[in-house]
């Protein structure tokens, strides 16, 4: 995961003098989520999320999105068990990712432009609810605005991550990073 952000930042140094040939631009963005587990013990919970990332080929139809964002998810757990007689009931978890996401945008019309976007994530939770560090990957899937306000754009967005594995931290119960978003951001 390190090297992926010190490879992002090297590339933008790199062609900081030049940026206009690949239209280097910066996305910043915050947002909230709703967890989206389906299973009989589980009630999915909001929570919230921020982020930033670079575009590349800004100007173009189609734009390449490299990033590190965080999320805070949360699922309530009706029953858990843990050993011989001893459960917990009605537990809610707080699930804490790093995300270093690489998206293609597709862009349509001139001045607001809608997008739709996919791409694929790397994931690296850590909780306190929860001891220990689970990776994880997924992919995305989103659609959205980016509406021209003075010298910025405002992108108005939502999509939807899918964690393909689960992790079981010792307690007879997976847990999955699966989740709808919505966003708010500005390109600067």
């Amino acid at each position: 995961m390190i090297i992926i952000i010190y490879i992002t930042f090297t590339i933008t140094q790199v062609y900081g003098q030049s940026q206009d040939s690949l239209y280097i631009k910066n996305e910043i963005s915050i947002s909230i989520n709703q967890t989206n587990v389906k299973d009989n013990n589980t009630e999915n919970k909001i929570g919230f999320g921020f982020g930033g990332a670079f575009l590349f080929m800004s100007e173009k139809r189609i734009n390449l999105l490299l990033g590190i964002e965080y999320n805070r998810t949360n699922q309530l757990k009706k029953y858990l068990y843990i050993s011989h007689g001893s459960s917990l009931i009605n537990t809610t978890y707080h699930i804490n990712s790093i995300l270093i996401p690489l998206t293609a945008r597709i862009n349509f019309f001139k001045k607001t432009k809608m997008f739709i976007e996919t791409g694929v994530y790397f994931e690296a939770n850590f909780n306190k609810t929860i001891s220990g560090f689970y990776e994880n990957y997924g992919t995305s899937i989103g659609i959205g605005l980016k509406i021209p306000i003075l010298k910025h754009e405002y992108i108005i967005k939502t999509d939807y991550k899918y964690g393909f594995l689960g992790f079981d931290p010792g307690l007879d119960e997976n847990f999955y990073t699966r989740y709808y978003r919505l966003i708010i951001g500005i390109k600067i």
